[in-house]
C-alpha cells in the first residue's frame, strides 16, 4: 500500500532524557530496588519494557502516592516522572530523604519554576487530571485551570485585569491560541506566556495538507498521551474528514478498513518510539 511517515517521528529529545535517566538510576543501583512515580512517559509499551528491566511503579492520586511512599524503605531510589510531581510528593522526599532521579521534562521545569516564583494570578490551559497539569497545578494557590476539554473557565477566581496564561506543554500553539483568543473577550488585558514544546510545535507545522477524502491519517500513540490527541484534534480540524484514527498497536489496524483508502500518511506522538512507527509501516506496506 501507499504509506508515508510524517517527520518527525520518534520520541522527543525530553522523552529521551527521561528513560536515560531513569536507565542511569537503575545502572546506579544495580541492586536496589527503584520505583517510578507514576507512568515514566504515557507510552504502555515502553513502561511496560521498563517494569520488565526491573522498575516498579508507584500509581494512583497525590493521597495515594504519598500513602505508598509511606511503606517505602528511605534506602530505595525514586524517579521522577517526564511529566513532573505534584510539590507535596516532592516535599515529602525531601523531608524523608529519599535518594531520587529527576527526569521531568525540562520545559515541565521551566513552567513549574515560572508558577513557583511568580506572584501573578495564572490560567492554566490544560487537561484535567492530567499527570502535568495536576504537578503544574501545586506549583501555586494563584494558578487556575481552564480544562481544554471542556472549554470553560469560571473568571471570578481571577481579580486582577492582566493575569499571565500559560498552557500544558503538550497543547499545540495553534490550540492554544484558539483559547487565549476566547478569553481575551472576557480578559483583554490577559499576557501570554509561551512554554511551548519545539518538537509538538514542528508536529504542527508538519501536518500533512493533502485533504482528499480517500486518504487515511494514522496518528500513533497512547489513548492517555496528550500530544496524540493533540494531533487528531489538529488532523481533523485540518483535512475537515473524519478518516482520522489514533492507534498504538498493529492490533488496532484492524479495526480501520486500510484497503479502501488511496494513501496512508503516519504521524506520532512525542511519546511514540520510532520502533512503533516503523511496525506499523512495514505492516502497512506489506498489505
Amino acid at each position: 500500500m501507499n504509506v508515508e511517515i510524517i517527520k518527525p517521528y520518534g520520541y522527543c529529545n525530553g522523552v529521551n532524557n527521561s528513560i536515560a535517566i531513569a536507565l542511569k538510576a537503575k545502572n546506579e543501583n544495580p541492586n536496589s530496588k527503584i520505583y517510578i512515580l507514576g507512568e515514566l512517559i504515557h507510552n504502555k509499551q515502553t513502561n511496560n519494557l521498563l517494569e520488565k528491566s526491573g522498575f516498579s511503579f508507584i500509581n494512583g492520586s497525590i493521597l495515594e502516592i504519598l500513602q505508598q511512599l509511606k511503606k517505602l524503605d528511605t534506602s530505595d531510589i525514586i524517579v521522577l516522572p517526564a511529566h513532573g510531581t505534584s510539590i507535596e510528593i516532592i516535599n515529602e522526599l525531601a523531608n524523608r530523604k529519599f535518594h531520587f532521579y529527576d527526569a521531568v521534562c525540562p520545559i515541565v521545569k521551566r513552567i513549574n519554576n515560572f508558577v513557583s516564583n511568580t506572584d501573578n494570578e495564572i490560567i492554566y490551559v490544560g487537561i484535567k487530571d492530567h499527570a502535568e497539569a495536576i504537578a503544574t497545578l501545586s506549583c501555586s494557590d494563584k494558578i487556575f485551570l481552564f480544562d481544554f476539554n471542556e472549554q470553560n473557565f469560571d473568571f471570578s477566581k481571577i481579580t486582577i485585569d492582566n493575569p499571565y496564561i500559560i498552557s500544558q506543554s503538550t497543547i499545540p500553539s495553534s490550540l492554544f491560541m484558539d483559547v487565549v483568543k476566547k478569553i481575551m473577550k472576557i480578559k483583554p488585558n490577559v499576557v501570554v506566556k509561551n512554554f511551548l514544546c519545539p518538537s509538538i510545535e514542528l508536529r504542527e507545522k508538519n501536518i500533512i495538507t493533502d485533504t482528499c477524502s480517500k486518504n487515511c491519517y494514522l496518528i500513533i500513540g497512547n489513548k492517555n498521551s496528550n500530544n496524540a490527541n493533540m494531533l487528531l484534534i489538529l488532523y481533523k480540524k485540518t483535512t475537515n474528514i473524519n478518516n482520522c484514527f489514533l492507534v498504538s498497536t498493529v492490533s488496532d489496524l484492524k479495526k480501520i478498513k486500510l484497503e479502501t483508502y488511496k494513501k496512508i500518511y503516519l504521524t506520532s506522538a512525542t511519546s511514540t518510539s520510532k520502533e512503533q512507527v516503523e511496525e506499523i509501516y512495514n505492516y502497512i506496506k506489506k498489505l
